[in-house]
């Protein structure tokens, strides 16, 4: 696996530098130069996105264990797992292995574990239902092709499938499912097997979630969706700055389909290449300068690293402090 994240990483690289090769790294600058006095507001905007993915997270925390987890805590404790996720080849199961044990010290780890869970459904959600508005929105503003009409329609239709599966991932019981596959590909694994009776009860947790607590479930994805709404007022702005010119809908539209990238090269660590190359794709489509593109992908980049430096710099206060 380790070979193959690396390979992963090495393409990324490579799509990155020739993406850089083909519109030119002084180019590529020179449409970030006009951003450089607002670098710390456009750094601080990130920071709404956080909060509201922070908020989502503590919609489905245990409504008796909501004292002892306030805003605060959640917010660091997801700014911990987002450093992990952005810097180590994990995909996202770093992060989350992450904001489970910070929060099941407080939550309990089996609730801990069915919040951080359902809030994972809950995002999978809300970014697909971003991607089909920016689909619609986009066969609506562009005129588009028999190519990109055909590319949209499949989109929309991923989309859908995607919002379906988490459905029924979740009602299905995600770790039953994931442990009956591997006793039957041979994987017996003693720790699970040993606690096959706590998967049971986590699974039905999980199952009940949605008829228990449905408009935390909902809070929950419209926190989320908020959190990409939020997304393409920070490129709004930055295009502003830029100097380049984009209606609402055109924007909201770039920043679906470069969900859709982002979504379908979970696997690429840090997502070398893969983010820059999403919002080259994503602009181009959209009728905007692709070099726009590349420097708002590597703007993002930079924006992600600072953040997740704080990450890592609050985490390894946190590890001090109870050492």
């Amino acid at each position: 696996m380790k070979r193959l994240e690396a390979v992963f990483l090495v393409l990324g690289a490579l799509v990155l530098a020739a993406l850089l090769r083909h519109y030119g790294l002084s180019e590529t600058l020179d449409a970030l130069r006009p951003l450089g006095p607002w670098l710390p507001l456009l750094f601080a905007l990130e920071g709404v996105g956080k909060a509201f993915n922070a908020w989502a997270l503590q919609a489905v925390m245990p409504p008796t264990r909501k004292a002892d987890l306030g805003f605060g805590a959640v917010f660091d404790a997801t700014l911990q797992a987002d450093a992990v996720n952005c810097l180590l080849p994990t995909a996202s199961l770093g992060g989350n292995a992450l904001l489970i044990r910070r929060l099941g010290k407080s939550a309990g780890t089996s609730e801990a574990t069915a919040a951080v869970t359902t809030a994972n459904t809950a995002q999978t959600i809300a970014q697909f239902l971003f991607v089909l508005a920016g689909t619609a929105l986009a066969a609506g503003s562009f005129a588009p092709s028999r190519e990109l009409s055909l590319g949209l329609t499949a989109t929309a239709a991923v989309s859908v499938i995607v919002i379906g599966l988490s459905f029924a991932v979740q009602l299905g019981g995600p770790f039953g499912v994931a442990h009956a596959v591997m006793k039957r590909l041979g994987l017996r694994l003693p720790y699970l097997l040993e606690r096959e009776t706590k998967i049971a009860a986590l699974d039905a947790r999980l199952r009940g979630f949605l008829s228990d607590r449905p408009w935390n479930f909902a809070a929950c994805v419209l926190l989320f969706g908020l959190g990409w709404v939020w997304s393409a007022v920070e490129l709004a702005v930055a295009l502003s700055l830029m100097g380049v010119e984009a209606d609402l809908r055109r924007i909201l539209a770039i920043e679906a389909l470069a969900a859709f990238v982002d979504a379908i090269v979970f696997f690429v660590p840090a997502k070398a290449g893969a983010q820059e190359g999403g919002k080259v794709l994503a602009f181009a489509l959209a009728g905007l300068p692709a070099a726009a593109g590349l420097a708002f992908g590597l703007l993002r980049r930079a924006r992600e690293l600072a953040w997740a430096l704080l990450g890592y710099l609050l985490l390894w206060c946190h590890r001090r402090n109870n050492s």
